[in-house]
């Protein structure tokens, strides 16, 4: 879906509590490699990005971790699974 259809539109239409967590270091960008450069410029700021989705979400705890990449859970698992649990929403 993320990559067919315009999801943001979409974010403040979610009701339930919301646990938003983002590795700052990601550079994961769906579509990265055919879009224009100057498109391709303004994607991957993660801190950024986590910030303006997370106030497009109502009732949404951002959780950054400054030093992850994309998939914190199997890199970091104590980490995240610590983050996870103590964060309250």
């Amino acid at each position: 879906m993320i990559a067919t259809q315009p999801v943001i539109y979409k974010l403040p239409r979610l009701k339930s509590p919301t646990t938003l967590m983002i590795g700052d270091k990601d550079v994961t960008a769906i579509g990265n490699n055919s879009a224009p450069s100057n498109v391709s410029a303004k994607l991957r700021h993660y801190p950024e990005l986590g910030g303006a989705t997370a106030a497009a979400i109502p009732n949404t705890k951002l959780v950054e971790f400054p030093n992850e990449e994309h998939t914190l859970q199997l890199q970091d698992p104590e980490v995240f699974h610590k983050a996870l649990i103590q964060t309250p929403i």
